[in-house]
C-alpha cells in the first residue's frame, strides 16, 4: 500500500509550500521492525493532519519534482544520542537489503544556528557568527575529503562552538546507514537567515 498526502502549507511573504507526498507503508512497518529488532522504540504515526516538517516537504519537490517516487520517513530524535541514531539508520538499511528496495538515503537538518533575530531582506543575509562560518568550513573540508570519523569525532565541539542544529546528529544517522562513504560533493553553502546550510552528496553519478 502507497499513502499519498496532499496538502498545501499556509502562505509565506515568498509563496506557498505545496507537496503531495507518498509513502511506501509496507517497507516502512519493516523499517520499524528492525529498528524495533535492535532495542530502538520506532512508534508507527497514522493520523490525518499529521504535520509534515517543511524540510521534509522542500526537499522533497527539489528530489522529486514529478512527484514519482515513494518516501519513508523517520523523526529526528530529538532525546536520543547519536549512536541511537545511528543504530535506527542501519536498520533502514538492513530493511531495504531484506526487501530487495533499491533507496536513497537523505538527511535534512543544518549546520551553525545562528539564527539572525530580525527582519531581513535575502540580500542581507549572512552566517550570524565568523566562528560558525569557521566551523561550518571545516566540517565540510572533512566531509569532502572523506574524512567522515574525523567529522564525528568534533560533532560534539561542533554542536557546542557552533550550535549545530540537532547537535549534527543527522550525520551519524546518515553514516549508520552506509550511505555515506568516501568523499562528499559539495553543491552549495551558504546563509539561512543567519544559519549555515549547505547541500552534500554521496555516491551520486
Amino acid at each position: 500500500m502507497t499513502l499519498g498526502i496532499p496538502r498545501g502549507w499556509y502562505a509565506y511573504d515568498y509563496g506557498e509550500l505545496d507537496y503531495d507526498l507518498r509513502f511506501d507503508v509496507e517497507f516502512t512497518e519493516r523499517w520499524a521492525a528492525e529498528a524495533d529488532a535492535r532495542g530502538t522504540q520506532a512508534r508507527r504515526t497514522r493520523y490525518d493532519g499529521f504535520p509534515i516538517d517543511t524540510g521534509l516537504i522542500v526537499a522533497s519537490a527539489l528530489l522529486d519534482p514529478d512527484r514519482a517516487l515513494r518516501f519513508s520517513q523517520v523523526s529526528c530524535n530529538l532525546y536520543a544520542d547519536a549512536a541511537t541514531l545511528a543504530e535506527v539508520g542501519a536498520a533502514g538499511a538492513a530493511a531495504a537489503r531484506e526487501a530487495g528496495v533499491r533507496a536513497a538515503v537523505v538527511a535534512v537538518s543544518g549546520l551553525s544556528s545562528g539564527l539572525i533575530q530580525k527582519w531581513i531582506e535575502p540580500a542581507e543575509d549572512h552566517i550570524a557568527e565568523p566562528s560558525h562560518d569557521r566551523w561550518n568550513n571545516r566540517m565540510l573540508g572533512l566531509l569532502t575529503e572523506g574524512r567522515m570519523d574525523e567529522v564525528l569525532a568534533a560533532r560534539d565541539d561542533f554542536a557546542r562552538q557552533a550550535q549545530a542544529d540537532s547537535q549534527f546528529r543527522a550525520l551519524a544517522f546518515l553514516n549508520g546507514t552506509g550511505a555515506a562513504r568516501g568523499p562528499a560533493r559539495r553543491h552549495a553553502y551558504g546563509p539561512l537567515w543567519g544559519t549555515g546550510g549547505a547541500v552534500l552528496s554521496w555516491n551520486l553519478p
